[in-house]
């Protein structure tokens, strides 16, 4: 429903910046609005477009507000969506709903959940990981599945740059979770950038064959 990304789509002023006008607070979704959405997936009957009413209606709930209804509402659709980048895009808002509260731990589970499943939004995951300390560090990793241990890792090496560190620890619960090759790779590039930042780049009056690495 295009009403509600109305909503979700802020625009923001470019010149807010210069002047003394505050930002605008964001527009929050109108419970009619929210009821229209949700009632359209009740009534529908196509499978594909009852996957899309209930994302609209989580997405209307979430910038409404409205944790108490998005968790309910959440609680009666979930076990019928199919895993796709909607139902991990609701994982996200349901995340954010966790930060709001504090609850770290459990938006940092989610987040885990949407960095295994849909690279695309592993950035999005990355830049929302909330840190704070060791033991808040060790008791999301006590509360995870071996997946979702590997992904926390890997987030973590995202976040902080830390490879080494996650890299060790992944290889220790799952040796072969494809996020290891992720990291390695990432971790290469990332010592090959620096080894060109430290050689510089090649003059103009080089030979670039005698620059090519064998």
């Amino acid at each position: 429903d295009h009403q509600v990304d109305d909503y979700a789509c802020t625009p923001i002023d470019p010149w807010s910046f210069y002047s003394n006008n505050k930002p605008e607070a964001p527009r929050k979704v109108p419970a009619d609005l929210t009821q229209e959405v949700i009632q359209g997936y009740k009534t529908q009957t196509d499978a594909f477009l009852k996957n899309r009413y209930a994302f609209q209606a989580l997405k209307a709930l979430f910038y409404a507000g409205n944790r108490d209804a998005f968790e309910r509402f959440f609680g009666e659709v979930e076990p019928n969506m199919p895993r796709n980048t909607l139902y991990y895009r609701a994982l996200g808002y349901r995340a954010g709903f966790y930060i709001e509260v504090k609850d770290f731990c459990n938006a940092n589970l989610l987040y885990a959940e949407v960095f295994n499943h849909v690279p695309a939004m592993r950035p999005v995951a990355a830049t929302s990981l909330t840190l704070q300390d060791e033991k808040q560090w060790e008791q999301c990793l006590r509360a995870a599945s071996p997946e979702q241990k590997t992904a926390l890792w890997a987030l973590l090496a995202f976040r902080t740059g830390d490879n080494d560190r996650a890299i060790r620890s992944i290889y220790q619960i799952r040796p072969k979770d494809p996020l290891l090759s992720l990291l390695v790779i990432r971790f290469i590039n990332e010592n090959e950038d620096c080894r060109g930042s430290l050689i510089g780049p090649p003059t103009k009056d080089a030979d670039q064959k005698a620059n090519c690495m064998k």
